[in-house]
């Protein structure tokens, strides 16, 4: 059976609104016209020096961006504005200082290499093959396509690729941490078939921002399909960045309300119980408060301690906060903006522990356990490595191994 094959999940960035894209994506022709473009927005003003890799910039990011391509399933629309779930950024393979992977953009099992300029505060990913794509993962016939990651330039209202130069995008700082990356270049997957031959694009991303996750928040705002009824298909899904200090979460991102909007929930571990009291968000542009169906201004919740992290990157203990529903009321106007169903935020920490300083841990590298990944960057167990080549990672130093 053949592994590689593409995997999309396109959600609007509105609160109240989801677009579902099919899982497997139609080629379309080269130089599609521009009809549908999202707003410009400007990217850092404030470029910065990094000057940990490890520390500022390694982790994982969701990434958002507005597609152009049209979807054949809605009469050719653009598929508009779409959300992706996290891509990885590690070092696995560094060669020389800087030098970055990136897994999970977009195309499952790809891992495209960048670079981060530490002075100038940017990354950078240059054109390059990233995996093969089959219609058919199923059909041994099907010769697959070659897919690329380039950098895109529009030249009288037309795509085409750029080979010859880099995708790049401008780190952000938020509270001391980079939390965010911004970019108005444009990124796109080009496929080619066994021949060489360019045969269409599978994606284009415009007006991208990637958000730092330590988290997802999950929840179904209203009857968002209008089939009538409150359900699996409604719902919603957001990348947080939740910090904890032991007695208190801050939450970054939720109900995709931006890195300006923290929601601060109390935590009491030993009663398994989480509360948000007297929250203001902005939803929209208009300011609201966080409360239950009866407007009261502390929303209890309960914490449950899971291990949720399927990639299984992680092996310690993570923690779910169940809140139920949730109200954004606008007091001015005396008006409930939306219903929230079934909160539900997975924290990648446990919440009971301080992970506060998650920015600033140093690693003790001669007692970090020692891991193993292949060179698609999936770990692997120890204890069943076939002859081949491996990477050797123990703290935040890697290495190359051959097992024989």
């Amino acid at each position: 059976m053949k592994k590689f094959y593409l995997s999309v999940l396109a959600v609007t960035l509105a609160a109240a609104s989801v677009v579902a894209a099919p899982t497997a994506r139609s080629i379309v022709s080269a130089n599609q016209p521009i009809t549908h473009k999202a707003p410009a927005k400007a990217a850092s003003e404030n470029p910065f020096q990094i000057t940990d890799l490890d520390k500022q910039v390694m982790g994982r990011y969701a990434l958002e961006y507005y597609s152009p391509i049209p979807n054949p399933e809605d009469g050719n629309k653009p598929f508009g504005n779409c959300y992706e779930q996290p891509m990885i950024v590690e070092d696995y393979f560094a060669e020389k200082e800087g030098d970055v992977n990136i897994g999970y953009l977009f195309l499952l099992n790809a891992i495209i290499k960048g670079h981060v300029d530490k002075d100038a505060g940017t990354i950078s990913i240059p054109s390059r093959f990233a995996c093969v794509y089959y219609v058919n993962p199923d059909d041994d016939n099907d010769p697959g396509l070659d897919i690329y990651f380039t950098a895109v330039d529009c030249v009288d209202g037309k795509y085409q690729p750029n080979r010859d130069r880099p995708f790049t995008g401008t780190f952000e700082l938020h509270d001391g941490k980079i939390t965010k990356i911004v970019t108005d270049d444009i990124w796109g997957y080009i496929a080619y078939d066994v021949d060489g031959k360019f045969v269409g694009w599978m994606e284009i991303g415009v007006n991208s921002r990637f958000y730092l996750g330590h988290g997802e928040m999950e929840y179904w705002p209203g009857d968002v399909n209008g089939d009538g009824v409150v359900n699996a298909d409604d719902k919603e899904q957001t990348i947080v960045h939740a910090i904890s200090d032991g007695k208190k979460v801050t939450i970054y991102n939720a109900f995709r309300s931006g890195w300006d909007n923290p929601i601060t929930v109390d935590i009491d571990d030993a009663a398994k119980k989480a509360s948000i009291k007297d929250q203001n968000i902005t939803i929209g542009g208009v300011a609201a408060a966080l409360t239950t169906e009866t407007h009261e201004a502390a929303i209890e919740g309960l914490i449950r301690d899971v291990s949720w992290d399927v990639d299984k990157r992680d092996d310690n203990p993570n923690s779910v906060l169940d809140f139920g529903t949730i109200i954004a009321h606008d007091k001015a106007a005396a008006k409930d903006l939306l219903k929230y169903e079934s909160v539900r935020f997975y924290c990648k920490e446990n919440v009971a522990v301080d992970n506060a300083g998650v920015a600033e841990i140093v690693i003790d590298d001669e007692n970090a356990p020692v891991e193993f990944y292949n060179l698609n960057g999936v770990r692997v167990n120890s204890d069943n490595l076939v002859p081949g080549l491996y990477i050797r990672r123990q703290g935040a130093k890697a290495s190359k191994i051959i097992v024989r």
